[in-house]
C-alpha cells in the first residue's frame, strides 16, 4: 500500500514538473517580434499566385513567412503550406 501511495507521488511531481517546464520554455519568446508578425509577401501577392496557379498544380508556399496576414475568403485547398510561418494569421476554416 505505501509503495503505491509512493508511486502515485512521484508521477504527480513528475506530472508537475513536465508542466512547469514547458511553461519555462515560452519565457524567451518575443510573440511581437517582427519574426512573428511580419509577411514577406501581402494579401495581393498571395491572391496572385492563386489566380496564376495552372489548374490542379498546387501553389507551392513552402517556408513563406505569411505572419499577420489576412486570408479569409481564400481558396487554400490547393496550397502547400510545408513549414510556412502563419503566426497571427488569419485563415479560413477547414471544410
Amino acid at each position: 500500500m505505501i509503495a503505491r501511495v509512493r508511486w502515485m507521488l512521484a508521477i504527480g511531481v513528475l506530472a508537475f514538473a513536465a508542466t512547469a517546464l514547458a511553461q519555462d520554455l515560452m519565457r524567451h519568446i518575443d510573440l511581437s517580434s517582427p519574426e512573428m508578425t511580419s509577411a514577406e509577401m501581402t494579401r495581393a501577392e498571395v491572391e496572385a499566385a492563386l489566380a496564376s496557379a495552372k489548374s490542379g498544380t498546387p501553389v507551392d508556399f513552402t517556408g513563406k513567412k505569411l505572419s499577420g496576414l489576412d486570408l479569409s475568403g481564400l481558396d487554400l485547398s490547393r496550397v502547400v503550406l510545408r513549414a510556412a510561418k502563419l503566426d497571427i494569421t488569419v485563415c479560413p476554416p477547414p471544410e
